[in-house]
């Protein structure tokens, strides 16, 4: 494959592995990194182990279990991340001092940084991407625009590495060029990932490379499919504490703390999808059924299912209503107007 300036070249699990200039003499044989090429080695498990840039320095990275990028490290210097569910938390190398991330609760969507002792915050456009960011005393500090693929069109600031983040869920290594997107690298300059979508065609894009349909609308915080993103979500608030809270939020005039608020208190699992909600509606698939997978799996565990309101207080029509015949359905049987346990018959 070759576009105006480079050849791109695959293995056969589908990961690019050379990215080369276009040269006269290039043959039918496989090709070797020369200067001015970027070569890229992946691991067994489909993640990026290191990349080797044009002027010979190589990138390298490190995981986790779970797929979480914990290292990259680049002319010496390591750069480390501490994650918190799926969005980074602190950031730090052995030359500078910690970083610290704060994204709106249940998202990717990014509102403050934390460094040395200063507090920024973060504007983002309706899709959550950054745009701006701010100082304590209300100074601007940086500003980037993005055009359609992703590709940083207008910066202003010391550094465009102050505010790393792009689109919602992509982290920019300016060492690469490339978008670290959780389970894959996105480049900006092609509008593509440099590997297949992990889930092949049920991430619903039959290119297998390709990032999201409407740039302009729709955004994926994964790499993966926004169905899939949304149950990443869903499922990072599934804990082992045996509990499960259930319930609704409060409307206006109502006095009572929302499930979430219940569920964080007690330490118990809870469902929540954030701001994918709606980005799931677009999509035409119903969120009952990640709804419904979510009960699926406490099932499977075992969980006493708490709720927020009494039993006499549950919204005719309501999810939550939808909720409590599903589990009782599968065997669970008031023990109080506050609670559900699964039958043991």
């Amino acid at each position: 494959m070759e576009d105006r300036k480079f050849a791109y070249r695959y293995d056969g699990e589908g990961n690019l592995v050379l990215k080369s200039r276009l040269r006269p003499d290039d043959g039918d044989e496989a090709p070797q990194w020369q200067e001015g090429d970027w070569a890229y080695e992946w691991q067994g498990n489909g993640m990026l182990k290191n990349v080797k840039r044009p002027d010979r320095e190589v990138v390298s990275f490190e995981y986790d279990p779970l797929g979480r990028r914990i290292s990259k490290r680049y002319k010496g210097t390591t750069t480390r991340w501490v994650w918190d569910g799926n969005v980074p938390l602190h950031e730090w190398t052995d030359e500078e001092d910690i970083t610290t991330w704060v994204f709106e609760e249940g998202s990717f969507v990014p509102c403050a940084k934390l460094q040395n002792g200063e507090s920024y915050c973060i504007i983002t456009d309706y899709l959550g991407t950054p745009t701006e960011m701010y100082n304590s005393k209300g100074k601007k500090t940086w500003s980037a625009e993005l055009d359609i693929y992703g590709c940083v069109r207008t910066f202003k600031g010391c550094s465009l590495s102050d505010c790393p983040f792009r689109y919602q869920g992509q982290y920019e290594d300016e060492e690469t060029g490339l978008y670290y997107n959780r389970f894959r690298y996105y480049s900006p300059d092609t509008g593509n990932y440099i590997s297949q979508d992990p889930i092949g065609l049920a991430g619903g894009n039959h290119t297998l490379y390709g990032y999201v349909f409407d740039s302009n609308t729709q955004i994926d915080p994964f790499g993966l499919d926004v169905i899939d993103d949304a149950w990443q979500v869903v499922q990072s608030h599934i804990n082992n504490s045996g509990t499960t809270v259930l319930g609704h939020f409060p409307r206006a005039g109502e006095a009572f703390e929302s499930y979430i608020e219940k569920a964080q208190r007690v330490g118990a699992s809870y469902f929540d999808m954030g701001s994918l909600w709606d980005k799931v509606k677009a999509t035409g698939k119903d969120p009952w059924e990640l709804n419904k997978k979510f009960l699926d799996k406490i099932i499977s565990k075992g969980d006493k299912i708490l709720l927020n309101v009494p039993k006499n207080k549950i919204r005719p029509g309501s999810y939550l209503e939808q909720e409590i015949k599903h589990l009782r359905k599968k065997g669970y049987k008031w023990v109080n107007q506050w609670s559900l346990k699964k039958s043991c018959h």
